[in-house]
Formats: structure tokens, sequence, C-alpha cells
């Protein structure tokens, strides 16, 4: 009774306990959380290296866009708005102050007229200064979206990229061709064929 006793406290301080230590698998979610709080940081987490500053680099491009044509769109709508003041008369203005004294006050406000304060659009008509104002302001708009849609194309490149970081996705490819005998239960018969192995 003892030696069993002995025996199985040996047991127990022999054993070793078993863990798990197989590596955290590779999570899409946790690529997806990565890009959308900072652009490019899921590929990182891929290992995809060489997409960060290629995504940094086309926002830079379409950021810069972005400012070159809100500048000319603030440029000809203040262009607008000052050629139709000036073609309605009421740029310049006099206002009339009456005093307690029953006197008057009259301040005349002066204006430099439109071509020179626009020398380089001087000659265009309201009209174009309009135009000018939508197309730089519609450009605007659609390099904006341009930017919102890339943002999410590389969330979305980032979730797809993690999916596939444990995909065997090597050009190891071969294909192979061989003599093999080809048994018909049926019929109980053999016959000659090729057969073909392709591994990928």
């Amino acid at each position: 009774m003892t030696f069993q006793t002995a025996f199985s406290q040996e047991e127990e301080n022999d054993t070793i306990p078993i863990t798990d230590t197989l590596p955290p698998a590779h999570s899409p979610r946790m690529a997806t959380i990565m890009s959308t709080i900072i652009p490019g940081l899921g590929q990182i987490y891929n290992k995809k290296y060489w997409k960060v500053p290629v995504i940094y680099a086309t926002f830079g491009v379409v950021g810069y866009f972005i400012a070159f044509n809100n500048k000319y769109y603030l440029y000809f709508n203040g262009a607008y708005a000052y050629k139709l003041l000036e073609d309605a008369g009421t740029l310049n203005k006099t206002i009339i102050v009456n005093l307690s004294n029953q006197s008057q006050i009259r301040i005349r406000t002066t204006h430099p007229s439109f071509e020179d304060k626009y020398p380089e659009i001087s000659y265009l008509p309201a009209e174009s200064l309009k135009s000018g104002m939508d197309t730089y302001r519609r450009w605007r708009d659609l390099n904006g979206l341009g930017f919102i849609a890339f943002y999410a194309l590389q969330v979305i490149d980032a979730n797809v990229d993690a999916h596939f970081f444990t995909y065997d996705i090597s050009h190891d490819l071969s294909i192979s061709v061989r003599p093999g005998i080809v048994i018909n239960d049926y019929l109980m018969s053999y016959a000659l064929g090729m057969k073909i192995n392709v591994h990928f």
C-alpha cells in the first residue's frame, strides 16, 4: 500500500502539463479595424509593407488636387460675386449718417474695380466666371469622392489580404503525365491509359 502511494505521488510529480503552443490565427477583422483607424496599418499587419508608401502617395496626390481645385473654386466664387456687385452698381455706396443736431454726414465707400482686383480674368463675363466656379467645385467634389473611395479600397485590400495570409499562392505548379493501367470493374478488364497528375 505504501509502495502504491509513493508510486502515485511520483507519477503526479512527473506529469508535465501540455499547453497549446499554436500561434494565434491571422485575423481579417483585426486587419480591417487597423486600416480603418490608420490607413496602411492593416497592410503592415499583413506584412505587405510595400503597399504603405503606395497608399500614402495616392492620398497625397488626391489631397493635392482637392486643395488645388478648392483654391480656384474660392477664387472664381469671389470674382463672380464681385462682378455681380459691380454690374449692379452696388459696389461703391454712399452712407448717410444723421446726427443729433439735424446735420448729416455722407460716407462713400470705394472699392477697386473688377479689372484692378482680378486683372488675370478681367476680360471674362459673369457667365464665364460662374462656369469656372462650377467647374472647379465639381472637380473638387469628385476628388473628394475619390479620396473616400480609395480610403474604403485600402480597408478592403487589408481585409482580403488577411483572408489569404495563410493561403499558399506560390507559383509551384507542376503537371506530370505517365502511363497507367485503367481497371474496369464492371467488365472485369484492364486497359492501358495515361495518368495526369496536377500539383498546385
